[in-house]
Parts: C-alpha cells; sequence; structure tokens
C-alpha cells in the first residue's frame, strides 16, 4: 500500500494549472489512515514532545491520532473567531493571495514545551510558519514538523527550512 495512492488528485482548479490535491480519502480508508498515523508517530517519538499542535483543519485530524497513540494533549491553532479564551493571534499571506489570522490560546503551550506540530499539507510554508510563530511566542520549542504530504513545486519548505520537517508524501501542485 502507497499512501500516494490515496491522494487525489483534482485536475487544473485554477487558471495557472494549479491541481488540488486531496488528502481526505487517506482518512476514509481505515488501513491508509492508520499507515499514516503510525509513520507519523514513528517520526513524532523519536522527537521526544511533550505536546502536539496541529493547524485547522484536516491538521485536527492526523494531530489528534498523533496526540493520542503518544499519550499526549493536542493544541488547537484555529482562526480567532472560533475561540472563546484568551489567545495571541498572527496574521499571514495564503498561497492565493487571501490575509487570514491564525490564533492559539495563550495558555495553551508551557514555556519548554516540546512541540511537534501536525498538518495534511506543507503548500507555501505561510500556515505552517505562523503556527511555529505562534508557538514561539508562548515559550515552546518546535523540535518538528510532520505533514502527510509536501507540494514540492510551492517550495513551502524554504519558509520552515530552520525547522525539523519530515513529509510522508511528495508531490507538485501544478500539473506538467
Amino acid at each position: 500500500m502507497e499512501l500516494k495512492d490515496y491522494i487525489y488528485n483534482i485536475e487544473s482548479v485554477d487558471e495557472k494549472g494549479k491541481s488540488l490535491k486531496d488528502v481526505t480519502p487517506v482518512f476514509e480508508d481505515g488501513a491508509a489512515f492508520k499507515m499514516a498515523t503510525k509513520q507519523m508517530v514513528k517520526i513524532a517519538k523519536k522527537l521526544k514532545p511533550t505536546i502536539i499542535v496541529s493547524p485547522e483543519s484536516k491538521g485536527f485530524i492526523l494531530g489528534a491520532a498523533v496526540a493520542t497513540t503518544l499519550g499526549l494533549g493536542i493544541v488547537p491553532i484555529r482562526s480567532p473567531k472560533n475561540l472563546s479564551r484568551e489567545f495571541i493571534k498572527d496574521r499571514y499571506v495564503s498561497h492565493s493571495g487571501e490575509t487570514k489570522e491564525l490564533a492559539c490560546h495563550d495558555d495553551a503551550i508551557t514555556k519548554g514545551d516540546r512541540v511537534v506540530i501536525i498538518d495534511d499539507k506543507l503548500s507555501s510554508g505561510n500556515t505552517l510558519l505562523t503556527t511555529a510563530k505562534l508557538v514561539e511566542r508562548l515559550g515552546g520549542n518546535v523540535v518538528g514538523i510532520i505533514t502527510l504530504l509536501e507540494l514540492t513545486d510551492l517550495n513551502g519548505i524554504e519558509k520552515i527550512k530552520k525547522y525539523n520537517f519530515t513529509s510522508l508524501v511528495k508531490d507538485e501542485a501544478f500539473n506538467k
């Protein structure tokens, strides 16, 4: 079984020829989801995290599975409008050019926490970089970032190159 076989390619979703990579079939197939979770757990365990952090929304699915397996908590990174307690936030520009905000409860990370960030994909790198910045503002140490998919031609790795990064599958966003 190859995880890449469970990532669907939706052809040319924009005028530049970029395709959408749909990772939800990985979640929908029990064996594929178990495989992805086991691989992420194996990588994360070596990093000795004290907490898992995941940006919304597909990151929650993977992050919760990894956190539960490791016996750790999970900190959701969300839109500020979805948080009910005190929080910190940061802005970023999405790969589509839209300005967005991500936020985290201000008591969710303890100074010195060893944080592994789990998400479904690395595209432009802006979501993961913003997530890492929020963790660091609260005193956490980002010891690793793990994604199911890396879209290599979008060069998101350049934005997060100071972090220990691993993806389970590499692919391209643009059709050749």
